[in-house]
């Protein structure tokens, strides 16, 4: 049995970083995240490495009032090709267009 070895799809190291602004009823949000090499199961050897990779994602969200919050995201925005697992690409660019709207229940006396 191999001791101090990385165990499979565990990255040597991860990171991230959350940023989030707000004024007034606009948010505004940046997040990134890294991980860095790691092996497929089998031995820790160059043909099992699955390559590091950075994404990078930004959120803009506009609050008409407390009830109601519409919000577009942009993930992976430099459209880094990248894999979690070995010859499993993620997808590049995406984005989504959300609308919240929420429902206030009146207490019952």
């Amino acid at each position: 049995v191999e001791t101090n070895t990385q165990l499979p799809y565990t990255p040597a190291h991860t990171g991230s970083v959350n940023i989030l602004v707000t004024y007034k009823k606009l948010n505004f949000n940046y997040s990134a995240f890294l991980s860095t090499y790691k092996y497929r199961e089998g031995a820790a050897i160059p043909e099992n490495v699955v390559q590091g990779f950075a994404t990078h994602d930004v959120a803009v969200a506009y609050n008409f009032n407390k009830q109601c919050l519409i919000k577009i995201d942009a993930n992976n925005i430099a459209a880094t090709q990248y894999e979690i697992i070995k010859f499993y690409p993620m997808p590049l660019s995406n984005y989504r267009i959300s609308f919240q709207y929420t429902i206030k229940n009146k207490p019952i006396k």
